[in-house]
């Protein structure tokens, strides 16, 4: 039989989620196959049919003369077996919007006789994405519609094999929970949002959000949340964090003790448990151990059901320890127990934001081995049951996404090291690297082409070899945050008291000085600059001789995130080298260096909207959280307070010493000549005397 753009697909008596399903299928046989057969007198079709014996989830499609079945006992079989024959028989691939996917070839598609496939069951139970620190998708539109980029989200999530979603954070995720339950997607919750509810302080600005003074009033949310999702399928997280996701106890310091702050969370578990099963007996509950909760947890205080999901955390950075907060970083065991009789998962992060070393706008620069490592250890100590990623924005982070669900749908072959996964870091598993290499190969041919995906998997490879390293261990590596927050904290202390230690810098410096805190931040930078700088120059290379769609996405992906990487490195770098010299009261050297890092950090701006083309016109617009542009104005700011110190308080001599004949330099009769220059001006005017000094 032959699928072309008049295949009929008949879902007329299916759900929303089917049917939507079948719209995409529709769109991409209109694609793919052309059209010039529609005056074939008898169409193929597409027909769904029900069978109990399969399990949720589960597929079978099988080919006829003229009519290709699609077997399923479940609404989500039925979605996955329609994304199946996209996938496998019309070639598009399950993140090709992301990764702008273009058909190679436009005509009717053959499906030979007898054609049949059977659907294996996942290696996770439940598995989806969080669509956390949303705030490119927050900014940009398709077609003039704020809500598509998140229906081709869930789209995305649903060609991958996924079964659930966080859609959002906040107001995000009440606005999209109906579009994603609509797909068929079962409902998650944020660690930090119980039972999904409004935080208290957003519902009671005026209050202070005490759990002894204000009981009813929590419990009232958290009966309004359970309310308004009667008839979606959630999976209900419990559990009591504090306002803005921090410790309850931050507003209520007097849950002093671990046995007092346990106590409290263990009789909050129960009552939400109490609330939602009352709703709905067959409802499922999960609770995060997340921070400190796990360390609660860790330490006996906490008690938790036996039916509910027990979720283990990452650091954010793809280790399944405790996140560092601030300064705190006790790295405590997050591996699921194996000794546990209940249902397990994790919470994982492809992308993160700590505001100290992470990654939100580029690709996790930790190797891809070490993760398959890590996720292969959860699922050997059962941590099959639940699975929610951090996604973000998803198209900065399509390769990790891609290969975490292969993971979840295939899971990890059994690896030739120990088990012990706090490893040394060039200590790579040879089954794992094996794992990674089949799926780099496979990832580049289907989004990059076949003709350069040699050349796009070695950026890749060379992309992760890159990575600087911030600590001792395999997950310690400084993303594009590092080289923006850490600069934006030193400039911070400067003008604030540079004779003193930069508190918010102890995670990363330990106990120095404030000027051994620069030379540590400026030796990783130096080093990631000379990195990058030179994958920069390897990967324009490279593009040069790729296809011009191969080359286009290359360059809107890895190869921008090594520009981004070699601008920010090389701007922290200059930012250290600004405040030494005004450490030493250099202060026009100071201001100097300052503009020259300030350049740099707007080309790393520059860099991301250049490109935006087609639908990703304004993607980057609202990159609001690394900020690349705040490091940028920042920097002016440390520019003013250094122009300040040097040539205030009358701000006339260094005007005299750059735009000034060395003869008028010398001559004040008249202090100045002309308006005051302004800090750009000024720095204009270096850079035409001083540019050969760049280094």
């Amino acid at each position: 039989m032959k699928l072309d753009a008049t295949t009929l697909i008949d879902v007329s008596d299916r759900s929303d989620a089917v049917r939507a399903a079948a719209e995409d299928l529709r769109r991409d046989l209109a694609t793919v196959c052309s059209d010039a057969s529609a005056t074939r007198t008898e169409a193929s079709r597409i027909v769904c049919d029900c069978d109990a014996s399969l399990a949720d989830g589960m597929f079978r499609v099988a080919a006829g003369a003229a009519e290709l079945r699609v077997s399923a006992g479940d609404e989500l079989g039925f979605v996955y077996g329609l994304y199946h024959i996209s996938r496998e028989l019309l070639g598009v691939p399950n993140l090709w919007f992301w990764m702008d996917w273009r058909p190679g070839r436009v005509g009717a598609v053959e499906v030979q006789d007898g054609y049949a496939y059977a659907s294996k069951p996942f290696a996770v139970a439940e598995r989806g994405w969080f669509v956390n620190d949303e705030v490119l998708l927050m900014g940009w539109q398709l077609e003039n519609d704020p809500d598509l980029p998140w229906q081709m989200v869930f789209e995305a999530l649903l060609r991958c094999g996924g079964n659930m979603v966080i859609p959002g954070t906040g107001n995000n995720a009440a606005h999209h929970a109906c579009a994603a339950a609509k797909r068929g997607l079962r409902i998650a919750q944020h660690h930090a949002e119980p039972l999904g509810a409004r935080l208290f302080s957003s519902a009671y600005p005026e209050l202070n959000p005490s759990w002894d003074e204000h009981k009813d009033l929590f419990i009232g949310l958290w009966r309004e949340s359970i309310e308004s999702r009667r008839g979606q399928h959630v999976i209900w997280n419990v559990g009591f964090r504090g306002q803005g996701d921090t410790p309850f106890w931050h507003s209520d310091p007097s849950y002093d003790t671990d046995a007092k702050r346990g106590a409290l969370m263990s009789e909050i578990i129960g009552i939400q448990r109490r609330m939602v099963l009352e709703a709905d007996a067959q409802a499922r509950c999960c609770v995060y151990l997340y921070g400190e909760t796990l360390e609660l947890y860790r330490k006996g205080v906490l008690d938790l059901p036996d039916d509910v999901i027990t979720i283990w955390s990452d650091n954010g950075f793809g280790r399944m320890v405790t996140r560092r907060q601030n300064n705190h970083n006790p790295r405590i065991d997050a591996m699921p127990d194996p000794t546990y009789q209940g249902a397990q998962g994790i919470y994982y992060h492809a992308s993160f934001y700590d505001l100290q070393a992470a990654n939100h706008i580029t690709t996790l620069p930790n190797q891809p081995a070490h993760i398959v490592r890590e996720l292969g250890t959860v699922l050997a100590r059962g941590g099959r049951d639940f699975w929610i990623v951090n996604s973000s924005n998803v198209k900065p982070h399509a390769y990790y996404l891609d290969l975490i669900a292969t993971l979840w749908r295939e899971g990890v072959p059994a690896r030739e090291t120990p088990t012990d996964t706090d490893c040394a870091r060039n200590t790579i598993d040879p089954a794992c690297q094996r794992l990674v290499d089949r799926h780099m190969e496979t990832f580049t041919t289907t989004y990059y082409g076949a003709r350069d995906a040699e050349a796009v998997g070695r950026a890749y490879r060379e992309y992760f070899d890159a990575a600087v390293p911030f600590g001792a261990r395999w997950d310690e590596h400084a993303a594009e945050q590092y080289f923006n927050h850490c600069p934006r904290m030193l400039i911070t202390q400067f003008m604030r008291a540079r004779g003193e230690t930069c508190e918010d810098m102890l995670w990363a410096t330990g106990d120095e000085s404030f000027g051994e805190q620069i030379e540590t931040v400026d030796q990783i930078a130096v080093r990631g600059a000379e990195r990058y700088g030179a994958l920069v120059t390897r990967n324009t290379l490279a593009a040069g001789v790729m296809d011009e769609p191969a080359a286009r996405l290359f360059e809107d992906s890895i190869a921008l995130h090594a520009r981004v990487y070699a601008h920010c490195c090389k701007g922290a770098h200059l930012v250290c080298k600004a405040l030494r010299r005004g450490l030493d009261g250099d202060w026009q050297h100071a201001f100097w260096y300052a503009g020259l890092a300030r350049r740099e950090y707007r080309k790393a701006r520059l860099a991301m909207l250049s490109r935006e083309h087609g639908v990703w016109q304004g993607f980057y617009a609202n990159e609001c959280l690394t900020d690349i542009a705040q490091s940028a104005w920042v920097i002016s700011g440390l520019m003013a307070f250094l122009r300040t110190m040097g040539d205030g308080p009358h701000f006339y001599q260094w005007q005299r010493d750059f735009i000034y004949s060395r003869e008028e330099a010398k001559i004040t009769t008249l202090l100045n000549l002309e308006n005051h220059l302004t800090d750009d001006e000024l720095f204009e005017a270096m850079l035409v005397k001083w540019e050969d000094r760049i280094v």
